[in-house]
């Protein structure tokens, strides 16, 4: 058995009610991956204890960062969860729905990102860009790919670093087309 004492504040759900709610200055008892007991006494005879030094604990939500782009896949995951199931009893099967919005919101977005280079030669057409304001604000603009990267995918920097490439060398190619217009329109 494990517990966790000394918890400043726990958010948890409970099933009974259905319900999320906050206890303050509790300990949890955790046997075979469950909540067994969550209490504000202090119980001797527990070897395993972990203090959490009055910091929020969120049982079951480990898993907590979002994917606006990519969603539609762990919900039946965290209902499993929240019913007492283990990671180990959880199985993970994706149906067909889940798939297809999947695949239809990575295509789409890689559709709208290569659309960047035509979209730089519209607006330098009409003036509204020129190849100098484009390489001024290059920084914000790696700034701006590297948090929509963070966005759309997992929380892994390989991840973010292979979705942000492609975008930084359109955003370059685009310096290039926009410069291309200019030389052509003088």
């Amino acid at each position: 058995m494990l517990r966790l004492t000394n918890i400043g504040n726990l958010s948890t759900y409970n099933s009974a009610t259905g319900l999320f709610e906050k206890i303050t200055n509790c300990n949890i008892d955790i046997e075979n991956d469950l909540i067994v007991n969550i209490d504000k006494n202090n119980r001797n005879g527990i070897e395993n204890i972990i203090d959490c030094k009055q910091k929020l604990v969120t049982p079951g939500f480990v898993d907590a960062h979002t994917h606006p782009v990519f969603k539609n896949g762990r919900e039946k995951e965290f209902i499993q969860r929240i019913s007492g199931k283990s990671y180990e009893e959880i199985f993970n099967d994706f149906d067909l729905s889940s798939y297809i919005g999947l695949v239809r919101a990575s295509v789409l977005a890689s559709g709208l990102i290569f659309e960047l280079p035509i979209i730089i030669y519209f607006l330098t057409k009409i003036g509204l860009v020129t190849p100098e304001f484009l390489i001024k604000y290059r920084k914000f603009a790696l700034v701006g790919v590297l948090v929509l990267a963070a966005v759309i995918t997992p929380p892994d920097v390989a991840s973010q670093i292979i979705v942000a490439i492609p975008i930084v060398i359109l955003y370059q190619i685009s310096i290039y087309i926009s410069r291309i217009v200019v030389k052509n329109n003088n």
